[in-house]
């Protein structure tokens, strides 16, 4: 079955908690570098203090569209009519930023990125990029400003399934790129059930099922905040998380064990399996 699973989706995030960039035509490609795929959560918000900034606080970054262009990051928003265009190397002061309680090195970007941000979020903040010579490690995993683990991986037909469950709640259905990978030819939740998977030139340890936020709650077309997927999602995937703790989880977290490219069309190669949390 293994040969029928092909990767559908390819999508990564330049600025953490804003809009990403996706693949999805046959034979595009990403690299996955020694910190995950290149440019993933390479950038973040932060208010003066240093801690980060997500769409939690303040849903409308979801309407932030970061690309990288000719060794540049462009930055727009819905709304505005300015652009925000910074150098790949650009050289600031070093500072220290706080994600979760880690505390990690960043380059601060400079004035006017920081009045860009504050302009837009009505906040004082600043923006930086991770030190190049910093180290963020999880097990083999290298990765940037992501909340734990450098990628998300999760199968249409999950999406397929959890949508006309919402669909039955008189939701809307779920848009795919809220993965990094998403694969498609996988029985729905299939995905719970690998612990490593070869994709194309790389392998990833599936490491545990990821506890969904609030952030999949707002539309990522218009900031609006709403109850899905997590309203149904509760009804059929929650799990324990503590003592006095619990959660609902979607997709699994991930770690890359080598370095290499990965493209849309590449098959899914299952090399061992785990116990699911649902059975």
């Amino acid at each position: 079955m293994s040969n029928e699973i092909k990767v559908a989706e390819l999508s990564y995030y330049p600025i953490k908690s804003c809009a990403g960039t996706t693949k999805n035509i046959e034979g595009e490609s990403i690299k996955v570098a020694e910190k995950g795929f290149e440019f993933d959560r390479r950038w973040l918000i932060v208010n003066p203090s240093g801690k980060f900034l997500t769409q939690r606080e303040f849903p409308q970054m979801a309407l932030i569209v970061p690309r990288v262009e000719d060794n540049n990051l462009i930055v727009a928003a819905k709304g505005e009519r300015s652009l925000l265009e910074i150098p790949l190397q650009n050289e600031g002061n070093r500072v220290q930023v706080e994600v979760w309680g880690n505390v990690l090195d960043a380059i601060d970007e400079g004035e006017t990125a920081a009045q860009w941000f504050s302009d837009y979020l009505g906040i004082q903040a600043r923006f930086v990029h991770m030190a190049d010579d910093f180290e963020r490690r999880k097990g083999q995993g290298r990765f940037q400003f992501a909340d734990s683990y450098p990628f998300l991986i999760g199968s249409q037909e999950s999406l397929d399934d959890l949508s006309r469950r919402i669909t039955q709640n008189a939701g809307n259905p779920i848009e795919a790129n809220r993965f990094n990978i998403n694969v498609k030819g996988a029985e729905p939740y299939a995905e719970d059930g690998w612990k490593r998977i070869q994709v194309g030139e790389v392998q990833f340890e599936l490491v545990k099922p990821c506890v969904r936020c609030p952030i999949p709650t707002i539309d990522q077309q218009t900031a609006l905040r709403g109850k899905e997927p997590l309203k149904t999602l509760a009804q059929y995937r929650r799990i324990s998380i503590g003592e006095k703790q619990s959660g609902v989880i979607f997709a699994q977290k991930a770690i890359h064990l080598n370095q290499g490219v990965i493209a849309i069309g590449n098959n899914i190669e299952v090399i061992e399996t785990k116990v699911p949390p649902f059975n």
